[in-house]
């Protein structure tokens, strides 16, 4: 008797093992179902990375926006945007503020757009 009950002991836990793995991994999916990133790097004129600068990504459809910071490489990266029109402004102390308009981003597109600062 002792064995049957730890049979399903393990059968049973192996099916909310499994129940579970499937409930996160559909939950991942959608988050990048329909979605886009906008990512790329920041450069001052001589070239030179941009670590710390503010960057703003609107998506000029529904005026929805994320603030970032670049890290240390200059890069700055926004995951699971929705398709739309973007625009994104950039802006440190020290350097002009610039900003590029009418960028579509499109579903499982990944948009880079490098900006040299003024």
């Amino acid at each position: 008797m002792k064995l049957t009950s730890k049979l399903n002991n393990s059968v049973y836990l192996a099916g909310f093992w499994i129940l579970t793995t499937a409930f996160f991994a559909s939950a991942v999916f959608a988050q990048n179902t329909g979605a886009g990133t906008i990512n790329g790097t920041l450069t001052d004129p001589a070239g030179s990375i941009v670590p710390g600068a503010a960057v703003v990504v609107r998506n000029t459809n529904t005026g929805t926006e994320r603030a970032l910071v670049t890290n240390g490489d200059g890069i700055y990266v926004a995951p699971f945007m929705q398709p739309g029109i973007y625009e994104i402004t950039a802006s440190k102390a020290g350097f002009g503020k610039i900003v590029r308009a009418e960028l579509p981003l499109q579903v499982g597109q990944t948009l880079t757009i490098d900006i040299a600062l003024p």
